[in-house]
């Protein structure tokens, strides 16, 4: 299998049959060329809306359309005469026309097209949260290890071993994207991980579900390491409540050893975006999209240090990075054949 080096990777762009990225990517290099040719386009008129400043339109999957429409970033952005119009998902048809009216796309750094001029912004590794029976299953299993306050689970014992958990669908997911190309990545190639995981893909794999759900329907699951201080800081008393009466549904955050990082990233298409851009890589943005949403900075570190604690958590240690990660055409693959 061929292999390229691994950087800090994430898609989170349509990936119902990958073949459409390439069709995005397309589109993006013809669009992106220079903001001075997206402003010579046609513009078609904004829609009126009852706020005052400069409207600004963009793409975003669902994790940061969240962080922008908090109350914190619009207060920021009004600061600087400027307020987010629309936020599309990021779901793009086939051509051009929805780029030519944004202002900026805020999406992954590993993507299969160009993107020039793009700021790195929140990073956050692929963890296992897992039910406190299977955390025990595992260290009974020697799969296990307490490090740094952390405790990390062998990624290629889990792949190995009959721990149950869900992923969800590599196509739909991007958690589940990355870890099926991590598990190609250990297990060599996509045959291997397609026999490791075909059994565990499920489609209602978000951490809403998994938090409702009784711990013997829902045991672990893989996702962001954001996931859970979002949704601990939506409603706080719930997780207060959780603790105090369902000990055997509390997960533990197991951190995969190695793993691979999600990173978003902000790509300017239109020049009028500085004001985002500003707000985005405060300072005070940084600390809100770490207590809130559990967002790690650019480095993969923590902006907001002793505030994780709030959430029992110790602030982010170093985690081991997988340094090869399957081609595009080998994911491709894979993410089809999962998708059967």
């Amino acid at each position: 299998m061929s292999r390229r080096p691994y950087r800090v990777v994430s898609v989170n762009v349509n990936r119902r049959a990958l073949l459409g990225l390439g069709v995005f990517g397309a589109s993006i290099v013809g669009t992106l060329g220079a903001a001075a040719l997206l402003d010579d386009q046609p513009a078609r008129p904004r829609r009126v809306r009852r706020r005052e400043g400069e409207a600004l339109s963009g793409l975003a999957p669902e994790i940061m359309r969240r962080l922008l429409r908090d109350p914190g970033v619009e207060a920021a952005l009004r600061r600087r005469n400027t307020y987010l119009d629309k936020i599309k998902s990021s779901q793009l048809g086939d051509d051009d026309r929805d780029l030519r009216e944004m202002d900026y796309l805020l999406v992954p750094e590993h993507t299969p097209y160009y993107t020039p001029g793009a700021l790195p912004l929140f990073t956050s590794p692929l963890v296992l949260h897992a039910r406190p029976a299977v955390a025990e299953g595992l260290a009974r299993d020697g799969w296990l290890q307490a490090d740094a306050g952390r405790t990390f689970v062998d990624t290629l014992g889990l792949l190995n071993g009959d721990a149950p958990f869900a992923l969800g669908e590599p196509s739909e997911s991007d958690a589940a994207w990355l870890f099926a190309g991590l598990a190609a990545g250990l297990m060599g190639g996509p045959a291997p991980a397609m026999a490791a995981l075909s059994a565990r893909v499920d489609d209602d794999d978000d951490i809403e579900a998994f938090m409702d759900a009784e711990p013997t329907a829902a045991p672990a699951r893989v996702g962001f390491e954001c996931d859970l201080p979002r949704w601990i800081s939506d409603d706080p008393a719930r997780w207060a409540k959780l603790q105090a009466s369902r000990a055997d549904a509390v997960p533990v955050t197991l951190y995969l050893r190695p793993t691979v990082y999600a990173s978003w990233e902000l790509i300017p298409l239109k020049p009028r975006i500085s004001a985002l851009s500003a707000v985005l890589h405060s300072r005070e943005i940084r600390t809100l999209a770490g207590l809130r949403y559990g967002l790690r900075g650019p480095n993969r570190e923590s902006a907001v240090g002793e505030a994780y604690q709030a959430f029992d958590r110790l602030p982010p240690a170093p985690v081991e990075v997988l340094s090869l990660f399957p081609n595009f055409v080998d994911m491709k693959t894979l993410v089809e054949a999962l998708a059967d």
